[in-house]
């Protein structure tokens, strides 16, 4: 992240409005008319902090400042319900072993 690139960064629904980027800490506070978001970038990762429903910019750096890259063992726990295999594929029927592999489709009476 540059300041370059964090001022031409669009918040939100209005890509027109400037947008005012400072740096502190690694992390970048960005404003636009009233509303805050900041933008943290650790160890190759960029996370975008943005508020709702009124919270204030404090909240705000204070979500930035506990911004962390997992570690292997707290992705583990994260995506532990995650099969570690994929699912086999579901076998159609309809599917010919041979030509386009369009779906065989007979024709009924009259058709």
């Amino acid at each position: 992240m540059t300041a370059e690139a964090c001022a031409a960064l669009p918040m939100w629904d209005d890509p027109e409005t400037p947008v005012t980027c400072t740096e502190q800490d690694g992390i970048w506070h960005r404003e636009r008319n009233g509303a805050h978001e900041d933008i943290v970038v650790r160890d190759g990762a960029a996370v975008r902090i943005i508020g709702s429903g009124g919270a204030t910019a404090d909240e705000i750096d204070a979500a930035a400042k506990a911004v962390h890259v997992p570690s292997s063992t707290e992705l583990d726990q994260m995506f532990s319900d995650t099969p570690r295999t994929p699912p086999t594929p579901v076998e159609r029927g309809d599917l010919p072993g041979n030509g386009d592999g369009a779906p065989i489709q007979p024709s009924g009476p009259g058709g």
